[in-house]
């Protein structure tokens, strides 16, 4: 067994780590609330695979801390924070284990998430919104129930083409490039030609 001759607080975290060495050798940084709940203080022997446990359990408060802290700026999926925990390097068994806690605290909610963003993506069709969904990690499930839910998008269509041919010369070429556009946005063909013959038969009356 090894003795805990030294314990050197840090700045990190608020102050929270503490530098922790072993028969005068450092062995790493530990948060102090593992340290504490193991009894882990100077003098106090340790077996080498006990230190491994507290470190694990050091290493996943850090990692619930930086997740809370990531989620406070922004509603993210799951999928993102897994991506943002794994390129910091943590393991995936801390990783499973955060994200399950914070899928408890509701912190991570992918549907709550999916909804939001539909909802205030106005200006995107149900081919990009799914799309933009999917690439966020979020199911398949999921993206159906909130696609379901959308009303009618020939108002925002309607408003999008008023708003793209704004000052252009209504002409064949421009009611080209104002399909591609629309389409871009990830809008169901049938209602792009639909809007556009619309706005086509408008312009022939006037």
């Amino acid at each position: 067994m090894a003795v805990i001759t030294q314990l050197i607080k840090t700045n990190r975290n608020k102050g929270n780590m503490y530098r922790v060495f072993l028969d005068d050798e450092e062995i790493g940084l530990f948060h102090i609330e593992a340290l504490v709940k193991n009894g882990a203080f100077v003098g106090k022997e340790f077996e080498p695979e006990n230190l491994k446990q507290i470190m694990f359990e050091s290493n996943k408060l850090v990692a619930m801390e930086q997740s809370i802290k990531y989620l406070a700026k922004a509603l993210k999926t799951e999928k993102e924070l897994r991506d943002n925990l794994r390129s910091k390097g943590y393991e995936d068994k801390i990783v499973d284990d955060v994200v399950l806690k914070l899928k408890e605290y509701d912190y991570i909610d992918d549907l709550k998430y999916a909804q939001a963003f539909v909802n205030s993506a106005t200006s995107k069709g149900p081919y990009r919104l799914k799309f933009e969904l999917k690439l966020k990690g979020i199911g398949d499930e999921i993206i159906e129930e909130v696609l379901s839910d959308v009303p009618d998008d020939s108002e925002n269509l309607q408003r999008l083409a008023n708003k793209y041919l704004s000052g252009k010369e209504l002409n064949q070429k421009t009611f080209s490039k104002l399909y591609q556009y629309l389409m871009g946005r990830g809008f169901e063909s049938d209602k792009v030609v639909s809007i556009i013959n619309k706005l086509k038969d408008d312009m022939l009356e006037e």
